[in-house]
């Protein structure tokens, strides 16, 4: 069953209740500035996605709405500014009626090149873009 604009206004509710301003107003401001995208969706709730800055991999986020329960692998403190920012995604998706995008076609992809002549071969490194731009990657895998 997905989730209900109901549902979600309610676990708002109790997380408003249980988060301090501060980190309400941070929560607040991540949705506003990243892309919070669907991993998959699971009877009654999402697990979806929220980009950290400065972090390889984003938080994921479990929503379970009916049950009053969320999670964020993060390790920061209960709920923090990933959960707060995933529930009003949500919300927000709901009551304008655009769906989150999959967080699969959300990902970066690396591209290898291989080049040479004979007795060379060069492998060169690229970033490729959800929307196709491409960025060479110059730095060394090692250092």
């Amino acid at each position: 069953m997905p989730i209900t604009l109901a549902a979600i206004d309610a676990l708002l509710a109790l997380l408003r209740k249980r988060t301090p301003a501060p980190r309400w107003a941070t929560g607040a401001a991540l949705a506003r500035a990243v892309e919070v995208t669907v991993v998959r969706h699971v009877d009654e709730g999402a697990v979806l996605s929220v980009p950290i800055e400065d972090w390889p991999t984003p938080a994921t986020i479990e929503l379970y709405p009916d049950g009053e329960e969320w999670a964020c692998d993060c390790g920061g403190a209960d709920p923090c500014s990933h959960v707060i920012a995933a529930a009003l995604a949500v919300a927000d998706s709901l009551r304008t009626h655009k769906p989150l995008r999959d967080a699969s076609a959300a990902r970066s992809a690396i591209r290898y090149r291989l080049s040479g002549a004979p007795g060379l071969l060069r492998c060169s490194r690229e970033l490729v873009a959800p929307d196709g731009a491409v960025t060479a990657l110059t730095m060394p895998l090692m250092e």
